[in-house]
């Protein structure tokens, strides 16, 4: 199963890759890829999704290899929110941002894949995409 994960992991980075885009966009690419392999029923998509369950319910066995792919996910988020901060508004906490993002990326899918006829994947990639801008070029007070 920890090859399985390898190869998804390996699978999405060839993806994301394959654009030239940078700042904002970047992270717009990242939700389109990401919603895309959701909707298209991708398998990898699929198999990372009963993996991830899989490595919190019934076979502990797999969470490490579930916390390296969300740390690595994280990772990459955070890389692309510096990346777009720098090019597109004020600082921001990263790692923060990653956090947050990865959570909308995997709460949205889980919710699609247990019921698609009940969530409007365009309607919520469209929000999550203004939630990020907003996040990146918002000046917020601290504290």
């Amino acid at each position: 199963m920890q090859a399985v994960v390898a190869a998804i992991r390996t699978s999405a980075r060839a993806q994301l890759r394959t654009a030239d885009v940078h700042g904002v966009a970047a992270l717009d690419r990242l939700f389109d890829v990401y919603f895309g392999g959701v909707r298209d029923h991708d398998a990898n998509a699929r198999a990372m999704y009963v993996i991830l369950v899989e490595g919190l319910t019934a076979t502990p066995g797999l969470r490490p290899a579930v916390a390296e792919t969300n740390a690595l996910t994280r990772a990459s988020i955070a890389e692309a929110v510096r990346a777009a901060a720098a090019a597109d508004g004020p600082a921001i906490d990263a790692e923060a941002a990653a956090v947050l993002i990865e959570g909308i990326l995997r709460g949205v899918a889980l919710q699609y894949l247990a019921a698609p006829d009940a969530v409007d994947l365009d309607g919520a990639v469209t929000l999550a995409k203004r939630l990020v801008r907003t996040l990146l070029l918002t000046e917020l007070p601290t504290g």
